[in-house]
């Protein structure tokens, strides 16, 4: 496409009466072109519209390990599409738009699914009863005592008031066997508590949050972060990334038309012929007044548009 665009402005250049343009001036245009496109459609995608087909040769995916950073190289203007865990079909990553979003604890309603797990718990005397909780905790609903024989007695997790009065209950006292929690500031607080070297293992079953994932730009890269910190995923990243630069080789000026060689050709697909052109023209500076060119850059796209669909 890089050799077609250069004919095609050389010959704009000449029917305006515009002079001599340097071929390395032409190319410089077009590349600045191609990456105004470029911004110009990603800023349009939306997921009700779909994605532009001219954008599809800019796709791209990289697997970023949990053993690094999540750092996505040279990624800095990339435009980031969605994340995925590696081999984790139940498990679905939210993107967060911005910093509010990640912060903020989100409702139920907000998830398309949600996931179960069990925590185990081992409580002693010294512990007061206080266990932290899991950082993806999102609901409990009841906790399980796992006695020495293996034995599985099911608790009770109660609000505030009411596990001071079954606490202090002689009526319905609490057991081991009958055991009561309550959660409070990112703890659980069961009752009775161990004593001596004794110690009681629970088990908490619990619907945990789905990953909510941000990325900020670091440099030319760009890293990502994941809340709840408790996640350990590989992940896969698709976005789009800008066009590489067009290059060429540039020979002497014969009759006015410098020869060149093109050593790395635009992506862009032939659709995207007539956009790149205009842009590069204006760049350039030349206004293009002469019908018979407009006329001609309206059939190329015209063509270039019915190449696409067939």
């Amino acid at each position: 496409m890089l050799q077609r665009l250069h004919t095609f402005i050389r010959d704009i250049a000449r029917k305006e009466r515009s002079g001599f343009v340097r071929a390395e001036t032409i190319t410089e245009a077009i590349n600045a072109a191609s990456f105004d496109l470029w911004r110009s459609k990603v800023s349009k995608l939306s997921n009700a519209n779909g994605e532009d087909w001219l954008l599809q040769p800019f796709r791209g995916s990289q697997t970023l390990t949990s053993a690094g950073d999540y750092t996505l190289a040279g990624g800095a203007n990339y435009k980031i599409l969605s994340v995925d865990p590696v081999d984790q079909e139940d498990i679905e990553i939210t993107l967060a738009d911005n910093d509010q979003e990640f912060t903020l604890i989100k409702s139920a309603s907000e998830f398309k699914h949600l996931l179960t797990s069990d925590f185990p718990i081992t409580i002693n005397a010294a512990s007061n009863g206080l266990a932290d909780l899991p950082d993806d905790l999102f609901r409990v609903g009841q906790v399980f005592y796992h006695n020495y024989s293996g034995n599985i007695y099911e608790g009770q997790i109660l609000e505030d008031r009411e596990f001071i009065d079954r606490k202090n209950s002689v009526i319905i006292p609490a057991t081991v066997t009958n055991p009561i929690a309550r959660i409070h500031d990112n703890q659980i607080q069961f009752y009775p508590v161990p004593t001596g070297p004794n110690t009681y293992s629970f088990t908490l079953p619990y619907i945990k949050f789905n990953p909510v994932a941000r990325y900020s730009v670091d440099g030319n890269d760009l890293t990502f972060e994941f809340k709840p910190t408790s996640y350990d995923l590989d992940i896969n990243v698709y976005f789009l990334r800008p066009p590489l630069l067009a290059t060429a080789t540039y020979g002497t000026p014969v009759r006015g038309i410098q020869p060149l060689t093109v050593t790395q050709d635009l992506e862009w697909n032939s659709g995207a012929f007539a956009e790149i052109a205009n842009r590069a023209l204006t760049y350039i500076g030349i206004s293009v007044n002469n019908q018979g060119a407009v006329q001609l850059e309206s059939i190329v796209s015209q063509n270039n548009q019915q190449d696409a669909n067939n």
